[in-house]
Order: C-alpha cells, then sequence, then structure tokens
C-alpha cells in the first residue's frame, strides 16, 4: 500500500543518510529503489483494473460531439 512504500521511503533515506557511500553506489541503490516502486505501481494498477475495468483508460481518439 502507500502507507508501506512512505515508511519504506523513510528507512532507506534514513539507512543511505546514515552510511557513507560512494556516488555510484548511491546511484545504484537509488535506481534499484525507484524499479522497485515502479514494479508495484504497475502491479496495484492492474489489480485495481481487474477489479474495476472502467479505471483502465480507453485507447484511440475521444468521440467528436
Amino acid at each position: 500500500t502507500a502507507y508501506e512504500i512512505s515508511l519504506g521511503l523513510v528507512g532507506s533515506e534514513m539507512c543511505i543518510r546514515d552510511s557513507v557511500l560512494g556516488d555510484a553506489e548511491l546511484a545504484s541503490r537509488l535506481i534499484a529503489q525507484a524499479n522497485g516502486m515502479q514494479s508495484e505501481a504497475d502491479r496495484l494498477r492492474e489489480e485495481a483494473y481487474t477489479l474495476d475495468p472502467n479505471l483502465k483508460p480507453k485507447r484511440g481518439r475521444p468521440k467528436k460531439s
């Protein structure tokens, strides 16, 4: 959930702040964290579309009035 992700961010930020990392290692960890969040967001989006297909964006051009 969003709350759990927020808690994870706080812990990760504290961990990164309190440790001594080189720029490359810090960048690598942040990218890995962002990729994990993107995967979770994609999973949650698909779950929401399964629960309510009307949430899924429509493809194509809007109809003219």
